[in-house]
């Protein structure tokens, strides 16, 4: 009698423990599934609800404490933390989730809302923004390190990103600052900008040829610009 409540009680074990496991890939896979369906729709979405309806699919994939890094309150101190300084610089101060602890899918919700609001183009918009991340991640690889690179960029949401109200989405780094203020539905604010690039000119990255700022500096030094060459920066 006791070795048959035994091998029972066994069986109801690896029962139960089947039971849940099985739960577990259900659940995980809906959960998969509701971050795809989210994605989907926001592809659907037009105008300025695009931008709230992606911002909320990026949250949707973020564990509670990274939410809490990425979601603050709209504040004049916060806004004010940015800088195009290195990650090993202390003054190099910014607020948000950087992109060193997101997974993929996180990266790749964040990229489709800053994609979204920095606009297409070539060498404009969401691709020279690429474009600067593949220089600083070209400086990772060619000696400057772990303090160079995509994962010391940071995204902040300072207010919640809403159809009404004020809010604006932070992402910057390293020679990149890109700050889009919206009040009701309309941008009214695109400060702090700062662009700036190295290597300078022209490199490969990822056996493409990435060219972020040439055309700026075409322009600063076109035919009607009588004046040498100067090159600058204003860091912060």
């Amino acid at each position: 009698m006791k070795n048959l409540l035994f091998v029972n009680g066994v069986a109801l074990v690896l029962a139960l423990s089947m039971f849940l496991y099985r739960h577990q890939i259900e659940d995980s896979q809906g959960q998969e599934k509701n971050l795809t369906s989210a994605s989907t729709d926001c592809s659907k979405v037009k105008g300025f609800a695009k931008i709230v309806c992606l911002a909320d699919a990026f949250k949707a994939t973020l564990k509670d404490d990274q939410l809490a890094l990425l979601q603050l309150a709209y504040s004049k101190s916060d806004a004010a933390k940015w800088s195009n300084f290195p990650a090993a610089f202390r003054n190099a101060r910014r607020v948000g989730l950087n992109f060193g602890s997101m997974t993929p899918t996180q990266i790749e919700a964040a990229k489709a809302l800053l994609k979204e609001v920095a606009g297409a183009g070539t060498n404009e918009g969401w691709d020279e923004l690429q474009q600067l991340l593949n220089a600083d991640d070209y400086l990772n690889a060619n000696g400057g390190g772990s303090t160079y690179g995509t994962a010391n960029y940071y995204i902040a949401f300072l207010g919640t990103p809403a159809a009404k109200g004020t809010f604006e989405i932070q992402f910057g780094g390293h020679h990149l600052a890109f700050a889009n203020t919206y009040k009701d539905g309309l941008l009214t604010g695109a400060t702090p900008s700062f662009r700036g690039v190295e290597p300078s000119g022209t490199f490969t990255w990822n056996e493409k040829s990435n060219q972020p700022l040439n055309q700026e500096q075409e322009t600063l030094s076109g035919p009607t610009n009588k004046s040498p060459k100067v090159a600058f920066s204003l860091e912060r």
